[in-house]
């Protein structure tokens, strides 16, 4: 047998070894998790009845603090989902699930 032939034979036999390993699969596992609901409250709207131009401010004002109000309930439901995906306790002493 030429030298040739032995190394080719030698290197296929070193492929085929790889390929009697088992395959590692892998299962993903889905959970659902809802949101509780004071982060889906809806966001209550200042109404403006109509008024003077001094009250036309003070209703910008409230319309200010009602946004930022609902702003910062977005963000502790933004902050829910973060600690449920990375798996930290969550306030309350509430452990998700993983």
């Amino acid at each position: 047998m030429s030298p040739w032939r032995a190394l080719t034979c030698l290197c296929l036999f070193s492929l085929t070894a790889s390929c009697a390993d088992q395959p590692v699969i892998t299962k993903t596992e889905y959970r659902q998790v809802y949101l509780p609901d004071r982060f889906l409250r809806e966001c209550p709207v200042p109404q403006w009845g109509g008024g003077t131009y001094r009250q036309i401010g003070a209703h910008a004002k409230r319309i200010k603090t009602a946004l930022e109000n609902c702003n910062l309930q977005l963000q502790q439901g933004r902050e829910y989902q973060d600690a449920i995906r990375s798996g930290q306790q969550l306030p309350g002493g509430v452990v998700p699930l993983k």
